[in-house]
């Protein structure tokens, strides 16, 4: 089953893209960018007036029997770049507790130096490696090891995991991450490839709430662009709430979008 979606850019010209059931919007975002000779992070794409969730399948959008949707391209600012160095740590302001329904997060992850090492982070306490209240759970990239993926208490121990396939980051090269966790999964992507698998709750000491962020051990990294998509009633009708950071006040929120200082 497919469905085309024509997307009007600002010259007036039109991108005609062949969707399918499991295709996401950043999927048609890359090949409307590949035809169009664009950059996908300077651009969004609309819907009726609303922006369309990058994690989203364009199916979600359709109605029973359309065989096509018309999608406003719209200029999207730059994220700003955010730089850790050894030592450092970020976190994001949302406080979320896990259901059985995933919540999806995004961003994008560069390092510079083959000893660079990429860690996210889940934390409740946000104690780091070592102390004795550390309860991340931790999940890895870099661009010269792939024997790590999930860990526990930050560094300090390795949940069992359902399926692993690490693969190594490129210098220079912004990849996109896609996290998505409740309490009974939690698997990562990085540029739409699986890379691990496990299981929360399951977990000794894996904590159930908390925030979301990265930390660091002897080198740094860059991030940008951190998004968490909440699930907003029945997550499987593709209904999620978009929690922006340090982006505008809460009372600007609208309908479908939540956005948190």
């Amino acid at each position: 089953m497919s469905l085309t979606v024509c997307t009007r850019l600002p010259d007036g010209t039109v991108v005609s893209s062949e969707v399918y059931t499991e295709t996401t919007v950043n999927n048609l975002k890359s090949d409307v960018a590949e035809q169009a000779g664009l950059d996908p992070k300077r651009f969004c794409l609309v819907f009726e007036g609303k922006e369309l969730s990058e994690s989203k399948k364009l199916f979600s959008y359709a109605i029973t029997g359309d065989t096509e949707l018309i999608a406003e391209y719209k200029e999207a600012p730059v994220a700003d770049i955010k730089t850790l160095v050894a030592g450092d740590s970020w976190w994001s302001s949302s406080f979320v507790e896990l259901t059985e329904d995933p919540i999806i997060v995004t961003y994008e992850i560069r390092t510079e130096r083959e000893t660079d090492e990429a860690v996210s982070a889940f934390s409740y306490t946000k104690k780091p490696y070592g102390h004795p209240d550390a309860d991340a759970l931790t999940w890895y990239g870099s661009p010269s090891r792939m024997d790590f993926t999930f860990r526990g208490k930050v560094f300090g121990s390795f949940p069992n995991c359902s399926y692993a396939d690490p693969v190594l980051l490129q210098l220079g090269k912004w990849h996109r991450y896609e996290v998505r966790i409740s309490r009974s999964s939690c698997v990562y992507f990085i540029d739409d490839r699986k890379i691990a698998e496990m299981c929360p709750q399951d977990t000794p000491d894996c904590p159930l709430k908390g925030y979301f962020g990265f930390v660091t051990y002897a080198s740094g990294f860059q991030f940008r662009d951190h998004k968490i998509y909440l699930p907003e009633g029945l997550p499987q009708n593709g209904d999620y709430v978009l929690v922006e950071e340090n982006v505008r006040p809460v009372e600007e929120k609208k309908k479908g979008c939540c956005c948190i200082l």
